[in-house]
Protein backbone atom coordinates (compact mmCIF):
# COMPACT_ATOMS: atom_id res chain seq x y z
CA UNK A 1 0.00 0.00 0.00
CA UNK A 2 1.20 3.29 -0.55
CA UNK A 3 -0.33 7.02 -0.44
CA UNK A 4 1.76 8.56 -3.10
CA UNK A 5 0.49 10.94 -5.65
CA UNK A 6 0.67 8.91 -8.51
CA UNK A 7 -0.70 5.82 -6.77
CA UNK A 8 1.86 3.38 -7.15
CA UNK A 9 0.73 0.58 -5.28
CA UNK A 10 -0.63 -3.08 -4.99
CA UNK A 11 -4.17 -3.45 -6.29
CA UNK A 12 -6.28 -6.35 -6.83
CA UNK A 13 -9.23 -6.62 -9.78
CA UNK A 14 -8.06 -2.89 -10.54
CA UNK A 15 -8.68 -1.62 -7.27
CA UNK A 16 -5.81 -0.53 -4.78
CA UNK A 17 -5.55 -1.79 -0.99
CA UNK A 18 -7.06 1.04 0.26
CA UNK A 19 -10.11 0.90 -1.75
CA UNK A 20 -10.70 -2.63 -0.59
CA UNK A 21 -12.66 -4.19 2.77
CA UNK A 22 -10.79 -7.61 2.38
CA UNK A 23 -7.47 -6.36 3.76
CA UNK A 24 -5.45 -8.52 6.04
CA UNK A 25 -2.14 -7.93 7.55
CA UNK A 26 0.45 -10.95 8.35
CA UNK A 27 3.20 -9.92 10.71
CA UNK A 28 6.35 -10.71 10.53
CA UNK A 29 5.91 -12.34 14.13
CA UNK A 30 2.83 -13.94 15.56
CA UNK A 31 2.74 -11.08 18.39
CA UNK A 32 4.50 -8.26 16.64
CA UNK A 33 3.25 -4.94 16.14
CA UNK A 34 4.37 -3.45 12.50
CA UNK A 35 6.11 -0.25 13.41
CA UNK A 36 7.63 2.74 10.82
CA UNK A 37 9.77 5.55 11.92
CA UNK A 38 12.19 8.54 10.79
CA UNK A 39 13.21 7.92 7.46
CA UNK A 40 16.31 9.36 7.73
CA UNK A 41 19.11 9.17 10.95
CA UNK A 42 19.07 12.79 11.83
CA UNK A 43 15.50 13.06 11.82
CA UNK A 44 13.52 12.71 15.02
CA UNK A 45 11.69 9.51 15.44
CA UNK A 46 7.96 9.83 15.28
CA UNK A 47 6.50 6.61 15.37
CA UNK A 48 3.63 5.52 13.11
CA UNK A 49 1.96 2.03 14.24
CA UNK A 50 1.31 0.33 10.66
CA UNK A 51 -1.39 -1.71 11.79
CA UNK A 52 -3.19 1.00 13.15
CA UNK A 53 -2.62 2.56 10.19
CA UNK A 54 -3.49 -0.08 7.45
CA UNK A 55 -5.81 -2.63 9.01
CA UNK A 56 -9.36 -2.16 8.42
CA UNK A 57 -11.87 -2.04 11.01
CA UNK A 58 -12.81 -5.39 11.38
CA UNK A 59 -9.51 -6.65 12.07
CA UNK A 60 -8.81 -7.39 15.89
CA UNK A 61 -6.40 -5.10 17.11
CA UNK A 62 -3.10 -6.68 19.37
CA UNK A 63 -3.79 -3.49 21.39
CA UNK A 64 -7.70 -3.28 21.65
CA UNK A 65 -9.62 -4.29 25.23
CA UNK A 66 -9.72 -7.96 25.57
CA UNK A 67 -12.50 -9.57 27.80
CA UNK A 68 -11.71 -12.51 29.78
CA UNK A 69 -14.05 -15.32 29.07
CA UNK A 70 -15.09 -19.02 30.84
CA UNK A 71 -14.11 -17.25 34.65
CA UNK A 72 -14.41 -19.88 37.59
CA UNK A 73 -13.95 -19.98 40.73
CA UNK A 74 -11.82 -22.37 42.92
CA UNK A 75 -12.01 -22.33 46.37
CA UNK A 76 -11.26 -25.45 49.07
CA UNK A 77 -14.46 -26.68 48.67
CA UNK A 78 -13.89 -27.23 45.02
CA UNK A 79 -15.03 -25.52 41.56
CA UNK A 80 -17.69 -22.97 41.89
CA UNK A 81 -19.70 -20.49 39.22
CA UNK A 82 -17.61 -17.18 38.96
CA UNK A 83 -19.54 -14.42 40.85
CA UNK A 84 -17.13 -11.98 41.03
CA UNK A 85 -14.29 -10.30 42.66
CA UNK A 86 -12.94 -9.25 46.12
CA UNK A 87 -11.67 -6.27 46.12
CA UNK A 88 -10.45 -4.04 49.27
CA UNK A 89 -11.02 -0.97 50.67
CA UNK A 90 -9.33 0.68 47.95
CA UNK A 91 -11.10 -1.25 45.26
CA UNK A 92 -8.01 -3.34 44.00
CA UNK A 93 -8.68 -6.85 43.81
CA UNK A 94 -7.46 -9.14 46.04
CA UNK A 95 -8.50 -13.02 44.76
CA UNK A 96 -5.84 -14.59 43.20
CA UNK A 97 -5.82 -14.65 39.78
CA UNK A 98 -4.49 -17.39 36.71
CA UNK A 99 -4.91 -16.76 33.35
CA UNK A 100 -4.68 -18.65 30.64
CA UNK A 101 -3.57 -17.12 27.54
CA UNK A 102 -1.05 -15.28 25.10
CA UNK A 103 1.22 -13.68 27.59
CA UNK A 104 1.10 -10.17 25.85
CA UNK A 105 -2.54 -10.08 25.60
CA UNK A 106 -3.03 -11.09 29.36
CA UNK A 107 -0.40 -8.63 29.96
CA UNK A 108 -2.73 -5.61 27.95
CA UNK A 109 -5.96 -6.48 29.57
CA UNK A 110 -4.29 -6.41 33.00
CA UNK A 111 -3.25 -2.88 32.76
CA UNK A 112 -6.59 -1.27 33.22
CA UNK A 113 -7.07 -2.57 36.65
CA UNK A 114 -3.43 -3.09 38.15
CA UNK A 115 -1.12 -0.29 36.25
CA UNK A 116 1.45 0.90 39.10
CA UNK A 117 -0.43 -1.27 41.63
CA UNK A 118 2.00 -4.73 41.39
CA UNK A 119 4.36 -5.19 44.28
CA UNK A 120 6.34 -8.17 42.57
CA UNK A 121 7.20 -9.73 38.94
CA UNK A 122 9.03 -12.94 38.52
CA UNK A 123 8.87 -13.82 34.81
CA UNK A 124 11.10 -16.99 33.30
CA UNK A 125 11.73 -15.81 29.47
CA UNK A 126 12.47 -18.17 26.73
CA UNK A 127 16.85 -18.80 27.09
CA UNK A 128 16.84 -18.68 23.13
CA UNK A 129 18.89 -22.04 23.81
CA UNK A 130 17.40 -23.53 20.67
CA UNK A 131 14.89 -25.92 22.95
CA UNK A 132 12.20 -27.12 20.29
CA UNK A 133 10.39 -28.22 23.28
CA UNK A 134 9.56 -25.17 24.51
CA UNK A 135 5.95 -23.48 24.77
CA UNK A 136 7.13 -20.66 22.46
CA UNK A 137 8.17 -20.85 18.60
CA UNK A 138 12.33 -21.78 18.95
CA UNK A 139 13.53 -21.99 15.41
CA UNK A 140 12.93 -19.05 13.54
CA UNK A 141 15.81 -16.64 12.94
CA UNK A 142 19.00 -16.06 11.37
CA UNK A 143 20.50 -19.32 13.23
CA UNK A 144 19.21 -22.98 12.71
CA UNK A 145 17.06 -23.66 15.68
CA UNK A 146 17.65 -20.16 18.18
CA UNK A 147 16.17 -16.74 17.31
CA UNK A 148 18.43 -14.31 16.43
CA UNK A 149 19.02 -11.53 19.52
CA UNK A 150 16.63 -9.10 17.24
CA UNK A 151 13.99 -11.25 17.42
CA UNK A 152 14.44 -12.41 20.97
CA UNK A 153 14.74 -8.48 21.81
CA UNK A 154 11.47 -7.69 20.48
CA UNK A 155 9.94 -10.54 21.91
CA UNK A 156 10.79 -8.92 25.37
CA UNK A 157 10.92 -5.41 25.07
CA UNK A 158 6.96 -5.36 24.40
CA UNK A 159 6.50 -7.58 27.94
CA UNK A 160 9.13 -5.69 29.75
CA UNK A 161 7.10 -2.52 28.71
CA UNK A 162 4.16 -3.43 29.80
CA UNK A 163 5.56 -4.92 33.48
CA UNK A 164 7.13 -1.68 33.89
CA UNK A 165 3.26 -0.16 33.54
CA UNK A 166 2.07 -2.80 36.27
CA UNK A 167 5.00 -1.77 38.54
CA UNK A 168 4.02 -0.06 41.68
CA UNK A 169 6.83 2.86 42.18
CA UNK A 170 8.42 0.27 44.83
CA UNK A 171 7.72 -2.57 42.59
CA UNK A 172 10.33 -5.19 42.04
CA UNK A 173 11.03 -7.82 38.49
CA UNK A 174 13.32 -10.47 38.45
CA UNK A 175 13.88 -12.28 35.17
CA UNK A 176 15.78 -15.85 34.98
CA UNK A 177 18.08 -15.97 32.04
CA UNK A 178 21.45 -17.90 30.77
CA UNK A 179 24.13 -16.90 29.13
CA UNK A 180 22.64 -16.82 25.68
CA UNK A 181 20.89 -13.17 26.17
CA UNK A 182 21.96 -12.43 29.50
CA UNK A 183 23.80 -9.31 28.05
CA UNK A 184 21.01 -8.06 25.91
CA UNK A 185 18.69 -8.66 28.52
CA UNK A 186 20.68 -6.05 31.18
CA UNK A 187 21.06 -3.98 28.36
CA UNK A 188 17.21 -4.10 27.49
CA UNK A 189 16.71 -3.81 31.09
CA UNK A 190 18.78 -0.60 31.56
CA UNK A 191 16.66 1.19 28.83
CA UNK A 192 13.03 0.45 30.08
CA UNK A 193 13.23 0.34 33.55
CA UNK A 194 16.78 2.90 34.07
CA UNK A 195 20.04 1.89 34.92
CA UNK A 196 20.35 3.43 38.48
CA UNK A 197 17.03 0.77 39.32
CA UNK A 198 19.27 -2.06 38.94
CA UNK A 199 19.69 -3.85 41.85
CA UNK A 200 21.94 -6.99 41.28
CA UNK A 201 22.23 -10.38 39.43
CA UNK A 202 21.95 -13.28 41.07
CA UNK A 203 23.64 -16.72 40.18
CA UNK A 204 22.49 -20.04 40.48
CA UNK A 205 23.96 -23.32 40.40
CA UNK A 206 22.20 -25.28 38.29
CA UNK A 207 24.21 -28.55 37.61
CA UNK A 208 27.70 -30.04 39.25
CA UNK A 209 28.12 -32.05 36.40
CA UNK A 210 31.00 -31.71 34.20
CA UNK A 211 30.21 -31.85 30.66
CA UNK A 212 32.40 -34.32 29.09
CA UNK A 213 31.05 -34.99 25.47
CA UNK A 214 31.31 -31.23 24.76
CA UNK A 215 33.98 -29.72 22.87
CA UNK A 216 32.90 -25.86 24.71
CA UNK A 217 33.16 -24.88 28.36
CA UNK A 218 30.46 -26.75 30.16
CA UNK A 219 27.77 -23.55 31.83
CA UNK A 220 26.58 -24.91 35.31
CA UNK A 221 24.79 -21.25 35.56
CA UNK A 222 21.92 -19.37 34.95
CA UNK A 223 21.13 -15.81 36.08
CA UNK A 224 18.03 -13.33 38.31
Amino acid sequence: FTAYKNKIGLTIDGKFLNQRNEVALVWPYKDCILEGGQSREEDKREEIFFNEVLAQDEINQLLDPKVFTNAKTFTVEGEKAFEGFTRNEQGIITDNLVIKGNNLLALHSLKEEFAGKVKLIYIDPPYNTGNKSFVYTDNYGDTEHKWNHSAWLTFMEKRLKLSKDLLAEDGFICISIDENEQAHLKLLCDEIFGEKNFVSMVSRLTSTSPKMDTKYLASNLDYI
